[in-house]
């Protein structure tokens, strides 16, 4: 007697649910080991720099004196960039002793403490206590790298691509310029690049993805890109406004807000933040004619080449919206961020993120069919 044929229930939307559950769970488990692949490759690279430095004195020219002078390795990776800045407000996470910021003034304490998830993650995980803020940096830091390649496997497994080539996103240069010298900007391109990916699986996870985006804006504002392209791409081709995109840009202005009325500075937003910014094309002219480095000019020209590439043969990718506005970001930085390569790739890590995944699934691509992503281009 044959066996009974079970007749499948094209209805069953719980099966469906569940099958949609267990993809994104396999997935995330995926990319979650990745990224723990990523978080150990950054630990090994900051130990390598902690041994490198091991016998080096931080100079007394350091704009936040509490590392002045010291001769822990540890403090000096932090004194050599804005990582500094950062471990001394996880010193002072509430602002209330600006004596550590008196070669700079009290604008630059303002300035780095708009940027707030960073530093009260290292506050969290020194437990409130100032001689651990440095380890604390570091934790931060691997962090931010295992949350960058995990966020980077989740959109290349959307695209039919490797989530080993995740590990990849460690080559971004604002990475590369950020995590050797202990800062959060690898957390904050994380936290952005996996709300990215969370809008773009299910609409059921936009508003974790919006949660993520505010976060990331709050590390460092301008993720603000990927939120902004993401409304545009919205707005152009769907001709709707999603408000909840809105929310990472009003959630940094309210921050913004708070710091300088806690500091007793006025709303007018001079000083730190105004040398920041400039007319269009202005400051990235003047600035040029001052560089010596080469790695400054062939990450210029690396970046324009970049940008041309994705406008002209993949502009349905929602990525190549955020290259764009980071392109034009990059017009009105100003001057201060201008002065060299380790600066102004961290401000634009969102543009050479987008375009490393414009250009790794143009390769995939070109190599063989791909699998269908729905989501990874606008109609």
């Amino acid at each position: 007697m044959p066996a009974a044929r079970r007749v499948p229930n094209p209805c069953s939307r719980p099966e469906q649910a569940d099958q949609i559950l267990v993809r994104l769970r396999n997935n995330t488990t995926s990319s979650f080991r990745v990224g723990l692949i990523g978080a150990a490759l950054a630990l090994v690279w900051i130990g390598v720099q902690l041994y490198i430095n091991r016998d080096v004195v931080v100079p007394s020219s350091t704009f936040v004196t509490t590392f002045a002078n010291s001769d822990r390795a540890i403090d000096v990776l932090l004194a050599r960039g804005d990582g500094q800045a950062f471990a001394q407000l996880a010193r002072d996470p509430f602002l209330n002793d600006p004596e550590p910021w008196r070669n700079v003034g009290i604008e630059e304490m303002a300035y780095r403490a708009q940027r707030p998830v960073g530093f009260y993650v290292m506050w969290l995980l020194s437990f409130g206590n100032p001689d651990w803020v440095e380890t604390a940096a570091i934790a931060t830091t691997v962090l931010g790298c295992g949350v960058l390649t995990t966020g980077t496997a989740m959109v290349l497994r959307q695209r039919g691509l490797s989530p080993l080539l995740a590990l990849t996103s460690l080559l971004v240069p604002g990475v590369l310029a950020a995590f050797p010298v202990l800062m959060p900007d690898p957390l904050a391109l994380g936290l952005a690049v996996v709300g990215f990916a969370l809008w773009q699986h299910e609409a059921a996870h936009q508003r974790a993805a919006v949660g993520l985006f505010c976060l990331a804006v709050l590390t460092r504002e301008t993720m603000i890109l990927f939120p902004f392209a993401l409304g545009l791409i919205e707005l152009v081709t769907n001709r709707r406004i999603r408000w909840g995109l809105a929310l990472p840009a009003l959630s940094y202005l309210a921050w913004w807000m708070a710091v300088r009325l806690t500091l007793g500075l006025d709303l007018s937003g001079s000083g730190a933040t105004s040398q920041r910014v400039a007319w269009p094309g202005q400051a990235v002219f003047h600035s040029t004619e001052s560089w010596a480095v080469t790695t400054d000019w062939l990450i210029l020209t690396a970046t324009v080449a970049l940008v041309l590439y994705a406008v002209i043969w993949h502009h349905q990718d929602p990525l190549t919206w955020v290259v764009v506005c980071g392109f034009v970001l990059g017009t009105v930085m100003g001057t201060d961020v201008w002065t060299g390569w380790a600066n102004w790739t961290r401000a634009l890590s969102p543009l050479h993120f987008g375009a490393l995944i414009v250009l790794l699934t143009a390769i995939r691509s070109d190599a063989g069919p791909r699998s269908s992503v729905d989501r990874a281009s606008v109609s």
